[in-house]
């Protein structure tokens, strides 16, 4: 019964994922459940902050891509391994994921996935792909995860257009808005992918101080959109939730 923060992934394989609902369903039931959260940084910068709030008013779905270069990780790596890390995809794209739930504010209802064909050791299979999530608003997600970049190049991108306005978030180091045949910008000294936020908030949460900014339906659904996109690179077609 004591609150839990946990770094991302809130865990590895759908068993477990099941596992955690049921037990964590049944508090609720019982109004005994603390506060679970899991690491998913990227929502609390306050780059993800401004997009977020340019979207508020809108009526339309919006169109989304996230570009990340990542970086090759060998086959040898823990982040590989079936028991520990099990996939980058588990392990990292949980983040864009969630990202795309939460410049939504929609639920996930359809992911497809492809993935490179290689010799899945020079190249990572699983770490080059192209997974487009579908949104209960209309809005769809895109999220490009690569690891055949080179890392002097940008880690992280994304391109939010929604109703004539377009926004990006370049690495977490400025946010422009183009509205209007206008541009404004948001700029931090450093890059800034909310930590500190993340941190800030959960303990506010613990001590009552403030309401939860990810709530646990968000957490079991961008789990399960992880696993679901897996499931589509293994069938070769879409997966609906």
């Amino acid at each position: 019964h004591k609150h839990v923060f946990v770094e991302k992934p809130l865990c590895i394989n759908e068993q477990e994922l099941h596992e955690i609902d049921e037990l964590y369903k049944n508090l609720l039931s019982k109004n005994q459940a603390p506060y679970l959260m899991v690491g998913y940084n990227r929502r609390f910068s306050p780059h993800s902050q401004q997009a977020y709030q340019h979207l508020q008013k809108r009526i339309n779905p919006i169109m989304i891509h996230y570009r990340v270069n990542a970086g090759f990780v060998p086959k040898s790596h823990w982040v590989h391994s079936e028991e520990e890390g099990r996939s980058r995809i588990v392990g990292e794209i949980c983040h864009f994921v969630d990202m795309l739930i939460f410049l939504t504010g929609s639920n996930p209802t359809k992911i497809y996935a492809e993935r490179v064909k290689g010799d899945d050791q020079s190249i990572i299979n699983n770490d080059n792909i192209n997974i487009t999530i579908s949104f209960q608003d209309g809005s769809v997600g895109n999220i490009f995860y690569t690891a055949s970049g080179d890392k002097a190049f940008s880690r992280e991108r994304v391109e939010i257009y929604s109703e004539g306005k377009t926004i990006v978030i370049d690495d977490y180091k400025e946010t422009t808005i183009y509205f209007n045949g206008k541009r404004k910008s948001y700029k931090t000294i450093n890059q800034d992918m909310g930590y500190k936020n993340e941190l800030e908030h959960f303990i506010d949460v613990i001590k009552g101080k403030s309401k939860p900014l990810l709530t646990y339906k968000e957490i079991y659904d961008s789990t399960l959109t992880i696993f679901k996109i897996e499931e589509s690179i293994s069938k070769g077609e879409p997966i609906v939730l």
